[in-house]
């Protein structure tokens, strides 16, 4: 046991001095963290920041109209299209010209419980042609 130790401790200094000749292999082992650290920490964000939404409404309302302006209001979201039928939803995500969808349900503004039943899902095509795209629906 002892032995295996001495030799993998023989090994190791070995490749450590190794690395240390070769400027190429220090330049990989030291540079490319650092390099990654960098573009991480700096360049890369998970922020969101204008995400383009569309807005269902088939029943204009006050309250969806407020709720429509304080989305837009927001810094995290641009509303940049109101539809007019469903199936201009699965258009939009087809064609990946939209990053949201708010879909308000029929009678939004006559229904009282509203503002204690809603859910995000997935759209079923646009869930199959991008992940990232998602379709809420405010009940």
């Amino acid at each position: 046991m002892i032995e295996a130790m001495r030799q993998f401790s023989a090994f190791v200094k070995k490749e450590f001095l190794h690395i240390l000749r070769d400027r190429r292999t220090l330049l990989i082992l030291l540079g490319m963290p650092i390099a990654q650290i960098l573009l991480f920490g700096f360049a890369i964000t998970t922020e969101v920041k204008n995400t383009q939404v569309a807005v269902f409404d088939p029943t204009p309302s006050v309250e969806t109209r407020r709720i429509t302006e304080r989305i837009d209001a927001s810094s995290y979201f641009s509303v940049t299209r109101r539809l007019t039928s469903p199936e201009q939803i699965n258009d939009i995500f087809k064609y990946g010209r939209i990053g949201l969808v708010v879909v308000f349900s029929d009678n939004f503004a006559g229904d009282p419980a509203h503002c204690r039943r809603h859910r995000p899902q997935s759209g079923d095509d646009a869930d199959k042609l991008c992940k990232r795209h998602l379709m809420l629906e405010v009940l």
